[in-house]
């Protein structure tokens, strides 16, 4: 199936002379770590939910820049 359907131009894009400006940044929140106020084991031991206190940050670094570069950079 991956045979049949692969497109013999993949690889040979060609440039088509576009200018190419890649912007990106990590200004999207976050879940960073949680907290809880109390120990949640006594209530979750009687199946009562507990909400814990969520801290934010910007970007995890979970993915890395080549991932945003390397398409345009390709383009380019």
């Amino acid at each position: 199936m991956c045979e049949q359907n692969a497109d013999p131009n993949f690889d040979n894009l060609p440039n088509l002379g576009v200018q190419t400006n890649i912007v990106f940044s990590s200004t999207v929140r976050t879940p960073y770590k949680f907290n809880f106020a109390n120990d949640p084991r006594p209530e979750t031991r009687w199946f009562k939910a507990v909400t814990p206190t969520w801290e934010y940050t910007y970007g995890d670094g979970s993915v890395n820049n080549a991932s945003a570069l390397i398409p345009g950079v390709k383009w380019a």
